[in-house]
């Protein structure tokens, strides 16, 4: 990921550092997995850079390495990627009978790490932790039956 002001020349000189570190180290650049993201940059500039690198043009909203990008300010909508996931992964789980402790480590080390990376990144809104909280304690002391279970200790 680079920014910077965009320029002809500064493409230019970009995509020869480029073919330079491919012909020292023997790896290329995927032109279908890369994107060139613009703001605020007139369609003619745009255009010869595109033809320059030989991507396509990205558009917002989008993921770099599985964090979303947005334009403006994230809000709640921007994590239900991740509740989603979470979700998806808990409807998996439940068809298996796990014990407690079973669950419990599902619980610290799936699911709560799941959403490490992007708590590293962004402070996520107290609904948000909220409803991942809830997630976690419904599949902890809901398990596999559809009426919760009563806690063991008070």
């Amino acid at each position: 990921m680079l920014m910077g002001h965009p320029s002809f020349q500064e493409a230019r000189a970009f995509k020869n550092y480029l073919n330079q570190f491919s012909k020292a180290s023997g790896l290329e650049v995927n032109p279908l997995k890369s994107q060139v993201f613009f703001f605020n940059t007139p369609g003619i500039t745009q255009h010869n850079i595109l033809r320059i690198f030989g991507f396509s043009k990205g558009s917002l909203p989008s993921k770099y390495l599985g964090f979303p990008l947005w334009e403006g300010s994230y809000k709640n909508i921007s994590w239900q990627d991740l509740l989603d996931r979470i979700r998806r992964r808990l409807a998996s789980w439940t068809l298996r009978p796990l014990n407690l402790p079973s669950l419990l480590v599902l619980v610290k080390h799936v699911l709560q790490e799941t959403s490490v990376y992007l708590f590293s990144l962004l402070s996520a809104p107290k609904s948000v932790l909220k409803d991942l909280r809830g997630l976690q304690l419904s599949f902890l002391w809901g398990g596999r039956e559809a009426k919760s279970k009563f806690s063991l200790v008070s």
